[in-house]
């Protein structure tokens, strides 16, 4: 290890001088010692001179000292900056870690296998007509998810699907939770649905007010052919059976208590139980030809004969 050298007495002398200043204090400690500076500090010699040397180092002191800050403040704002993005890279990495890195097979991503379907606004005046929309909507949403469960595998992708499929009034309902979800993906404490389920059963208290299958029931109860073409009739009727619930039993109570159809009901008047489901297609049948221009009589006999096949 070298040997430290000994400070010259001049240099010694020089630092005993400018101790007011800390900054040109230590340049001179680091300076050159084989120059000797000291008769220039030596104010007996020369005031003048040495005043002008004070004021010199005063200046540098000064420079020296709003340097120095503004190298501080520097070095604080990157530190600040710093700090910031590695919070932001922690973020980002608990939604990584949260929502899941797309699985893919043969180095190809996967696809989705369905497409998105209109949204939901929520601007229909009528309830019923609205509500129709809504349950349309829900259920083409919800297959969704159950199709693409690979690509929405967790309850945070979920929520955030359903809602991109919301909008106008609909989506202002819940604007503000949503935000929430998206903005502390890690924090579900602070999730007012915890799961895609809890959602929709908000929204479905929101636009699932009344009870269409009673609605449905009504209006299949109050439908009748008169003058439509057999295949228009049909098709609507089986339509209007299906959104009421009814199976084939109720179909074809509804034909044996219908006052346009009663004569179809002769061959049971006096059964002990309702006629088995099959009865509804060849009531069906029968009708079609009735329509079609075959006799009345004839038709009921066909119904006679049916009766007799399925006793």
């Amino acid at each position: 290890m070298a040997q430290e050298t000994d400070t010259p007495a001049w240099k010694a002398s020089l630092l005993e001088g400018i101790t007011a200043f800390p900054h040109v204090y230590t340049i001179v400690t680091c300076a050159d010692t084989t120059h000797d500076l000291s008769p220039v500090f030596e104010a007996d010699k020369d005031a003048y001179y040495a005043r002008q040397v004070q004021e010199y180092c005063e200046h540098i002191q000064s420079s020296l000292h709003a340097k120095a800050s503004i190298f501080h403040e520097e070095v604080q704002t990157l530190r600040d900056e710093n700090r910031d993005l590695k919070k932001e890279v922690a973020t980002l990495n608990k939604v990584i870690d949260r929502v899941g890195a797309p699985k893919h097979t043969d180095g190809q991503l996967l696809r989705r296998q369905t497409r998105d379907h209109p949204t939901f606004n929520a601007t229909e005046k009528d309830i019923e007509k609205r509500q129709e929309e809504y349950v349309g909507w829900r259920s083409k949403a919800m297959r969704n998810l159950a199709v693409d469960k690979t690509i929405y595998n967790t309850e945070f992708r979920r929520l955030q699907y359903i809602g991109s499929m919301l909008d106008g009034g609909a989506y202002t309902l819940v604007r503000q939770s949503l935000d929430a979800i998206t903005m502390n993906p890690d924090d579900t404490e602070l999730w007012e649905w915890k799961t895609a389920d809890d959602l929709i059963e908000f929204l479905n208290g929101q636009y699932e007010t009344i009870d269409l299958d009673r609605t449905a029931s009504r209006n299949f109860d109050n439908y009748f052919m008169t003058n439509k073409p057999f295949e228009n009739f049909i098709a609507e009727f089986n339509k209007l059976a299906t959104l009421a619930g009814k199976n084939a039993p109720l179909v074809v109570h509804w034909h044996l208590t219908n006052t346009q159809n009663a004569w179809l009901s002769r061959p049971f008047l006096h059964r002990a139980s309702w006629p088995p489901s099959g009865y509804y297609r060849r009531i069906e049948s029968c009708w079609e030809l009735w329509s079609g221009g075959i006799d009345k009589t004839q038709a009921s006999f066909m119904v006679q004969v049916a009766s007799v096949v399925i006793r």
